[in-house]
């Protein structure tokens, strides 16, 4: 069983992950120092995230904000295809439907954890 060290800093982990899949925003993310805390964390059980993440950190330097929002738009808003949708229930409704049943569970698993959701986003949003 993972002690509560652990535990907090798997929570952060997942925090600063989530942060990485909103609609950036580069000075945020360099000012918090989202792709080097988050490769810190990793590199106690995920080596090969962590490289990831401490690249992801490297290149943010040098990318444009211009640049960071076209290439989140095309991954997870389209215009004409959608590369990697960002909500659960695309990939497990039938027909991708998002807003669908599974949705609806993932918003009364929060609420059974006393969790609110406080995005614009759908509950089953990856972030």
């Amino acid at each position: 069983m993972a002690d509560q060290r652990e535990i907090i800093n798997r929570g952060n982990c997942f925090k600063l992950l989530a942060a990485c899949f909103y609609e950036p925003d580069k000075d945020l993310l360099l000012e918090e120092q989202v792709c080097e805390n988050l490769s810190k964390l990793l590199d106690t059980w995920a080596s090969g995230a962590a490289k990831a993440a401490g690249e992801m950190a490297l290149s943010l330097k040098t990318c444009s904000q211009d640049q960071l929002s076209i290439d989140h738009a095309a991954l997870f808003v389209g215009p004409f295809e959608l590369i990697a949708a960002p909500y659960g229930s695309v990939y497990k409704e039938q027909y991708r439907q998002v807003m669908g049943e599974t949705t609806i569970d993932v918003l009364r698993f929060y609420q059974d954890a006393g969790l609110a959701v406080e995005i614009k986003e759908p509950p089953d949003h990856i972030a």
